[in-house]
């Protein structure tokens, strides 16, 4: 079900990564990571996030959703889809 949610907003310019869920009782958590293209306005990329966030507690009651927006282009924004990410000095 989220799967599909997020494939609704999938496009050329709009991917995802890092989904990662789990169930505490009767409560359902859901992280994600949006990528969009970096030249988004912060007011596009929040006005997405809002939606995705919408949907998936529409299609799933009872669930917490937290999303990542993170730019397309770069590539830092990829180092940090396993679940141990580890820093790199700056």
């Amino acid at each position: 079900a989220i799967l599909k949610v997020l494939e609704k907003y999938c496009q050329k310019s709009v991917t995802y990564h890092a989904l990662r869920t789990r169930q505490s009782g009767a409560r359902r958590f859901v992280s994600v990571h949006i990528l969009v293209p970096g030249e988004w306005t912060v007011q596009q990329g929040h006005t997405l996030l809002e939606k995705i966030e919408r949907d998936v507690r529409l299609t799933l009651p009872n669930t917490v959703i937290t999303t990542h927006l993170e730019p397309l282009e770069a590539p830092e924004s990829f180092d940090d889809v396993e679940l141990d990410r580890i820093g790199t000095p700056e």
